[in-house]
């Protein structure tokens, strides 16, 4: 979670000299109003109603509340890679996998606030794991965590994500996960631009850092099955995008 407009522990003696304009909050999890959903990394947290317990010590100051990643990909389209935008995409690849669908100046929440979650893709028509069996599919097989996890077992010792981007050079095996893991991503980018039919395509998250290594991948594989293929761009904010986005968000409020 991060609170923009405030710390999360303020005195009374403190808050009696200060004024909040807003309050925004970036969280995990899908928003659905006052309260979380699909945050099982976090006991508790979806039985919170942030707004109730914000709006009791600040009750005169506008909460907002949002997904991490949705909040990314408005800091993107207010002052980013998406910005001037009819239909735009933020492909957020960090520990999670998960997208952020932009519309006009809007982004895309769904009935239920979790329009993009793309880590509860489908690998395969046989698969049997999915959200009712607990499982987030595509991003068990390439979020960073789930890499981290299939790495440390190929080689026998721990090996990260980072290690995979960092490393000069690659044992076959190495470079054969690699190479898997580019072609699912780029496949599933793929569909969901056909599908979204996105302008430009910004990809952020903690993997950006290896967007040299990942680009080129992805934009084949678009050139090549996307009707209109959107230009790849790495994001604007490399750093802190969700806590930018939800600030431009709680300005936005008071316009």
């Amino acid at each position: 979670m991060r609170l923009v407009s405030g710390a999360p522990r303020i005195s009374s003696s403190s808050r009696a000299q200060l004024t909040f304009a807003a309050i925004g909050v970036s969280t995990i999890g899908v928003v659905d109003g006052d309260h979380l959903k699909l945050v099982p990394t976090i006991q508790g947290w979806d039985q919170v109603n942030l707004r109730a317990s914000l709006q009791t010590v600040f009750p005169a100051v506008p909460v907002l509340i949002e997904n991490d990643v949705k909040s990314a990909t408005y800091a993107e389209l207010l002052n980013g890679a998406l910005k001037g935008t009819s239909a735009g995409l933020y492909l957020n690849l960090g520990t999670g996998i998960a997208t952020g669908l932009t519309l006009g100046n809007q982004v895309v929440r769904g009935s239920h606030g979790a329009a993009g979650e793309v880590g509860y893709w489908l690998l395969d028509a046989q698969s049997s794991a999915g959200f009712a069996t607990g499982h987030a599919p595509l991003e068990e097989a390439t979020g960073g965590q789930g890499i981290g996890q299939q790495l440390t077992a190929l080689v026998g010792h721990p090996y990260t994500a980072k290690d995979l981007w960092q490393a000069p050079t690659l044992s076959p095996a190495l470079q054969q996960f690699k190479d898997h893991l580019l072609t699912t991503w780029a496949v599933n980018l793929s569909n969901l631009c056909i599908a979204w039919d996105p302008a430009v395509v910004a990809v952020g998250g903690g993997m950006q850092a290896a967007y040299h290594q990942i680009a080129p991948a992805l934009t084949a594989k678009l050139a090549q099955s996307v009707p209109f293929p959107p230009v790849l761009k790495p994001a604007f904010y490399r750093q802190n995008a969700s806590l930018n986005g939800i600030a431009l968000l709680a300005l936005r409020t008071l316009q």
